[in-house]
């Protein structure tokens, strides 16, 4: 190998240095980032964008998800769009459904990745266990305030994050002050709007860590 990527900030490359390895290695980002979004427009109005599911949870780890999200339905007068990234994360909503059919709204759709963006890009916050709703959220400007539940999540998306300096909008659900921190994040969001500012920085030096990328690229490949 002549040159490695990586779609996070510290975690990956970290990890790779323990091999040992003489190659030179660089933070881009997820390839996601920069790409087309559905031209349709499925909602009308203020609405949250929320992606969670049950991967590898106690049934304790997911009656402590469910209460949570009970509470922050509470803190929004707006409607929550739940979003399913993977077919088998839609069984994860019948709870919710169920109990609140006014207040949260399944986004129904054929898996079209643009289409998912563009309900992501036109939300007014994005909260997400998963990766790519991150992505798809700062690629929109669009704040994220991210659940991690393992140390996949705290790898996955808090490297992701960090590449757009937004580490500090995650909670891990075993926090005991989850639900403090998580009002104290939409505070920061809603009222100081310096995590949209630094999202906006943060894409223009990508797209030039990029584009330094791809020229070691060509000269390995002589192009």
């Amino acid at each position: 190998v002549k040159i490695i990527t990586v779609r996070d900030k510290g975690y990956s490359i970290s990890d790779l240095r323990e091999l040992d390895l003489d190659v030179p290695m660089y933070e881009t980002h997820d390839d996601a980032l920069f790409c087309q979004k559905s031209k349709e427009k499925f909602y009308d109005g203020d609405y949250i964008a929320f992606n969670y599911h049950y991967w590898r949870m106690t049934e304790a780890e997911i009656d402590k998800l469910n209460s949570y999200i009970e509470k922050i339905a509470e803190l929004f007068p707006c409607k929550i769009v739940l979003l399913s990234m993977t077919p088998w994360n839609v069984r994860n909503y019948d709870y919710i459904l169920e109990k609140y059919p006014d207040k949260f709204e399944f986004f129904e759709y054929d898996y079209d990745f643009k289409k998912m963006r563009k309900v992501i890009a036109d939300s007014k916050l994005c909260i997400t266990m998963k990766h790519h709703p991150i992505i798809f959220a700062y690629g929109e400007d669009v704040p994220v305030i991210s659940i991690l539940h393992n140390d996949y999540y705290f790898h996955k998306n808090i490297g992701a994050q960090a590449q757009y300096g937004q580490e500090r909008f995650s909670i891990a659900l075993s926090d005991e002050n989850f639900m403090e921190k998580f009002k104290k994040l939409l505070d920061e969001i809603y009222n100081d709007k310096t995590c949209l500012k630094e999202i906006k920085e943060a894409k223009v030096k990508l797209r030039q860590d990029k584009e330094r990328f791809i020229r070691e690229v060509k000269k390995v490949i002589k192009v």
